[in-house]
């Protein structure tokens, strides 16, 4: 099975973090002479010109366009959005590109601290990314379209990938009489408004969502871009996953939120107690004087001042009243980066006084070395206390520890105890964990497929790319439920749509067989296509194949070389193969004829192995060479066994060709390690031989290490 990857659980906050808004007394507001958004009016951001409309059904402001690169270069003047081909990207009124969530966020807060110093945003107003349910809102302008232009095809307005599109080889899929005169990203004005006065809510750039007005973290990326043209991935409820990737589709929008105000919050600070903000100020012997729920007026020993709540930092528990746990939020978000010592105090403060959410965050600092050292039997004892408690986070993080032996002895029973206690509380990657323990029998439990497709179901429901492609293979298969080629395509697609490389290639067999869906050799060659673009060697090899045969695509042989070159360089052994037999009959160079044939055949490809008996090479590798430390032949021998299920031998040989140096017998070795090919499955040294090898270019390692 696979290692889930421990992440910090981490917790939204509205965008004010690193701004403090103080007003003394007697200058409570700001200066009348400063304009600020007036609610049910548009507003316009001075000297930025960044234009936002007021949408009652959020009682919000939106962004009138995506943030262009002239507007975020005023944050960062050197950022490029580059271009694609000879077509610029990088024009001030188009969409800012090559931008990511961080990048957001942080245009987000700078935004808010100019305007606020300028005194143009009243107390608890600021600039953020749209939530997940406020963009789908304002995309879909109140009715529950399926498009962001309604609910017919083709698109009534936008920048897709229509004809005008200027990309070949890596996107040749057009909308069919659809024009849109832009082929690449357009100025804003140009993107098209939808009822409501937005522009370019569909298309031009992806924009950047979080997870909801209280959970600033990210969502997804939604609303496709001038590079799409599938149906599919063009509706208003697509998304794609990835926070941290740049390309030259993603972009965002913002929104100017307004707080709720509630009842006057009343707060009492216990005399001698001290009061201290996020910039670090530190007030003592602070009491309230009044609220207005936004805001407090603070008396101190120093005098008086108004104060946000989301600026606050109680080191004295409120009375009653507002009491967010504003620090430990600071800190989960931002504070190993910025301070592991206080970050580390103040997990550890909170986690001792018995906080779940410290306890697990502290846990994942033990176990992952991050502000402390390495400690995984102490980063257990804090994810035990959490799971206690009901934190489902904190359940799968033991249930790991079990899995593989971190800080506790390694217990199956135990793992799969916590892993069903965060399953059952709805945690997706441990729904997805216990799926694969039933499709694999894994951990001692008896092999279920009907019950491993309830746990996919739940995750994929949650948006798990990994439970979908599941999904897709155990319908494709049907291997103890009944095969169902529709319903898995169906899964293929919402898995490939979110960017998963195996699913998009298995879509483009599905459309190449017909399984499951119309036969379209176009449609299978894009797909194909998206999945080589990440390096998908199957892929590749399809691409490869497709050139030359004209499947799809024009015939062109150079291309057809250069990707049959590129998947046998990825490890693809039919590639290396067919390379070997170009270099033999046509080429005529027998020494890189003789490398590819032994690439291929190390893999078991049978007609590779026949090459080289044919040249005299295997027997010489069997009887004299391993011993001799050859560690081509080492590997070789270690294949030959894998193929004959002798695991034993494979590991032991595997084991000296990788302790050799040789590549693949590292990536080979992760293999056994992970699967438990002749040993112990070990996720760890699976970890530590995959990483070996990656550090070497191998692309299989790399891939082997994300899914771990």
């Amino acid at each position: 099975m696979t290692k889930h990857i421990n992440k910090f659980n981490m917790l939204g906050l509205v965008a004010l973090l690193s701004v403090t808004t103080v007003f003394s007394q007697g200058a409570e507001s700001p200066s009348s002479q400063s304009k600020i958004p007036a609610i049910g009016s548009d507003w316009k951001v001075q000297d930025i010109g960044m234009e936002f409309v007021w949408i009652e059904a959020l009682d919000c402001w939106v962004g009138k366009y995506e943030v262009t690169n002239g507007e975020y270069r005023k944050f960062k003047p050197n950022h490029d959005s580059k271009k694609v081909d000879r077509e610029s990207l990088n024009d001030d009124r188009q969409p800012v590109v090559y931008v990511n969530y961080d990048d957001a966020t942080d245009y987000a807060l700078w935004l808010t601290a100019r305007e606020k110093n300028a005194g143009r945003l009243p107390a608890g107003y600021s600039y953020r990314l749209p939530s997940k349910k406020e963009w789908t809102t304002f995309c879909q302008c109140g009715d529950n379209r399926e498009y962001p232009w309604g609910n017919s095809w083709p698109p009534a307005y936008g920048n897709y990938s229509g004809q005008e599109s200027i990309l070949k080889g890596t996107l040749t899929g057009k909308i069919s009489g659809y024009n849109d005169g832009f082929p690449v990203t357009c100025p804003v004005e140009e993107s098209g408004k939808n009822e409501w006065g937005l522009y370019g809510v569909g298309g031009n750039a992806c924009e950047c969502t979080v997870k909801s007005d209280k959970d600033m973290s990210f969502n997804a990326w939604r609303g496709g871009s001038w590079f799409n043209y599938e149906p599919q991935v063009l509706t208003s409820e697509y998304c794609s996953e990835g926070a941290s990737s740049r390309d030259k589709e993603s972009g965002f929008r913002l929104l100017l939120y307004k707080p709720q105000k509630t009842e006057e919050t009343k707060i009492a600070i216990d005399p001698g107690k001290t009061l201290r903000l996020m910039d670090g100020k530190v007030y003592t012997n602070a009491t309230v004087v009044n609220s207005d729920g936004i805001s407090a007026m603070i008396e101190h020993e120093g005098g008086s001042c108004r104060i946000e709540y989301s600026q606050m930092i109680y080191s004295a528990r409120p009375k009653y009243g507002y009491s967010p746990q504003k620090e430990l939020q600071y800190y989960q978000r931002e504070g190993l980066a910025k301070d592991p010592k206080k970050a580390i105090q103040c997990f550890r403060e909170n986690a001792d006084q018995g906080d779940a959410s410290a306890q697990y965050t502290l846990g994942n600092c033990y176990i992952s070395g991050k502000g402390v050292p390495q400690d995984k039997t102490e980063g257990a004892k804090w994810y035990r206390k959490a799971a206690e408690q009901g934190n489902a986070d904190a359940q799968l993080g033991l249930g790991i520890c079990y899995c593989n032996g971190d800080g506790v002895v390694t217990n199956y029973d135990e793992a799969v105890k916590w892993y069903n206690k965060a399953a059952e509380q709805g945690n997706r990657d441990a729904q997805y964990e216990i799926g694969t323990i039933y499709e694999n029998g894994n951990l001692g439990v008896i092999k279920n497929v009907p019950k491993a497709v309830e746990w996919y179901l739940k995750a994929a429901a949650q948006g798990d790319v990994k439970a979908q492609y599941n999904l897709g293979c155990c319908y494709q298969k049907g291997d103890g439920i009944t095969p169902d080629t529709t319903t898995a395509v169906k899964w293929y697609r919402k898995a490939a749509a979110q960017g998963h490389a195996d699913a998009q290639a298995n879509l483009g067999v599905c459309y190449f067989t017909g399984d499951g869906v119309a036969k379209d050799e176009a449609e299978a060659f894009s797909w194909w296509s998206k999945a080589a673009a990440q390096g998908h060697a199957g892929a590749q090899f399809k691409i490869a194949m497709c050139y030359l045969n004209g499947i799809g695509v024009y015939k062109d042989q150079d291309a057809a070389l250069e990707w049959l070159s590129l998947a046998a360089q990825n490890g693809h052994a039919e590639s290396q193969y067919r390379l070997g037999l170009l270099n033999e009959n046509v080429i005529k160079n027998q020494d890189n004829a003789l490398i590819w044939y032994k690439k291929a055949a190390a893999q078991g490809h049978q007609k590779a192995q026949e090459k080289l008996r044919a040249l005299g090479y295997v027997s010489s590798i069997k009887t004299a060479q391993p011993q001799k430390g050859n560690p081509e032949a080492q590997y070789w021998l270690a294949a030959t066994y894998l193929k004959d299920k002798d695991y034993t031998n494979a590991l032991k040989w595997f084991r000296v060709a990788a302790e050799n140096g040789h590549l693949k017998a590292k990536y080979q070795l992760g293999r056994c390690y992970e699967r438990g090919y002749g040993v112990v499955t070990n996720i760890d040294e699976a970890k530590y031989w995959y990483h070996e090898a990656e550090k070497q270019g191998d692309s299989e390692a790399a891939t082997a290490l994300k899914n771990l």
